[in-house]
């Protein structure tokens, strides 16, 4: 009986000097983790960012120029003119409970950016070559244009629900990974046009391509989050995820062109290709600033400013046609990509509060 007690109480003296020990390295509560020392520590954090973002988007070119002007059938050279987007502002709101069960945290966060930007050229007859337009209306008179312009707009958003845990260990490093679901949708649209004044021919030209493509899609994403307390209040941070989505994208692509003379006056031909399919689309997402923390009235409040890019791939593409006779619908194939990359980098700026 005494050498059991006395083994009992060795194992309560040595699990309590390993515990102590344990919390001594940080493994466990620190007080360098509790922002500026309070124990401000609530149930709900509320917070919202503004995000400055340039999309940098593959495949947005729509027409060539040429300094003389193009014939039919001849090797187009000149320059290429694309669509391109600045910097955007966007808004990410986020609904976090640290401690919704136990030890396991969670989190919220909606995700919203769209824009729509323009370029246009022109130049003298038969300087300008459309890009985006089926070569199958094309008379062959009229390869060169005079007028070309293009508009892009897209929509991007993304809601997420992850299990995020914290650890905090030696000297005030955090540690958070995260687990979940993640939403996506990306809308995008293309509206081009061209036009050849008659110049070369004498007959006229006018031509439009019109695409729509949106895709939506829900998947698996994870990642961490780790931070540093360099101070009471200041805090470096950075952040790293992946998520592979499945979803749907429903594509549409429409040309119309209204070609003539004085003669038999004007004709417009349309024709239109539509498809919907299944697509998988992976992404991955990197970040890093600086978090400001502080307790105002019983409330955590923080204030950050930081950087991130994140990238989609296999997203969808406008789809270009091959093919050179005049008017030969049917003979005109597609052998190119309709996929692309999509990627935003920049700022956000954030302010939210814990009570």
């Amino acid at each position: 009986m005494i050498q059991s007690l006395n083994r009992w109480a060795f194992g309560l003296i040595a699990s309590t000097a390993l515990t102590t020990q344990v919390f001594a390295l940080g493994w466990g509560h620190d007080d360098c983790c509790d922002p500026c020392n309070q124990g401000c520590w609530g149930d709900v954090g509320i917070g919202v960012e503004l995000l400055l973002w340039q999309p940098c988007i593959d495949d947005l070119d729509y027409a060539v120029t040429s300094s003389a002007a193009i014939a039919t059938g001849s090797t187009v050279s000149g320059k290429t003119q694309f669509v391109d987007h600045d910097y955007e502002p966007g808004v990410r709101v986020t609904l976090e409970f640290p401690n919704a069960w136990c030890d396991w945290g969670l989190r919220t966060s909606y995700t919203y950016l769209s824009d729509t930007s323009r370029d246009g050229v022109s130049g003298a007859a038969g300087t300008v070559h459309s890009t985006l337009m089926h070569p199958g209306f094309y008379l062959t008179t009229t390869a060169g244009m005079t007028n070309a312009s293009s508009q892009h707009k897209f929509t991007y958003q993304t809601w997420d629900l992850l299990l995020t845990s914290d650890y905090c260990f030696c000297q005030c490093h955090e540690f958070k990974p995260f687990f979940g679901l993640e939403f996506v949708s990306i809308d995008r649209d293309i509206a081009h046009s061209v036009a050849n004044a008659g110049a070369v021919t004498g007959a006229f030209f006018s031509g439009t391509a019109r695409w729509d493509a949106d895709y939506w899609g829900i998947g698996f994403k994870a990642g961490s989050e780790y931070a540093y307390d360099f101070n009471s209040c200041w805090q470096f941070y950075s952040k790293a995820s992946g998520t592979l989505t499945a979803g749907e994208v429903s594509d549409s692509t429409t040309f119309t062109s209204s070609t003539g003379d004085a003669t038999p006056g004007t004709v417009t031909t349309s024709v239109r290709y539509k498809h919907d399919e299944c697509i998988c689309v992976p992404g991955w997402h990197v970040g890093l600033g600086f978090r400001y923390s502080d307790c105002w009235c019983g409330y955590d409040v923080t204030a950050s400013i930081g950087y991130e890019f994140l990238q989609w791939l296999n997203t969808p593409s406008f789809r270009r046609f091959d093919g050179a006779a005049a008017l030969a619908l049917p003979n005109s194939m597609s052998s190119s990509a309709t996929s692309t990359s999509l990627a935003f980098h920049g700022l956000n700026l954030g302010l939210g509060v814990t009570f």
